[in-house]
């Protein structure tokens, strides 16, 4: 299950990211997230979680520039 410390500390992540090393979380999230598919839904769900919280500070980059 994803805490409110998991969310903290991926915010902290990403902003010390560049922007290939988000899109790499991004993209293996997202696999995380669908191998997970029908077998672990709180799993599926914690990828699920940590994938969108990388693509807002992607989002947020790209809307600075």
């Amino acid at each position: 299950m994803t805490t409110q410390h998991d969310f903290i500390k991926w915010e902290e992540q990403a902003k010390h990211c560049d922007v290939d090393a988000l899109q790499y979380i991004i993209n293996d999230c997202a696999e995380a997230r669908d191998a997970m598919r029908g077998w672990n839904p709180e799993k599926e769900n914690y990828y699920a979680d940590q994938y969108w919280t990388f693509t807002d500070e992607l989002r947020r980059r790209k809307l600075r520039l």
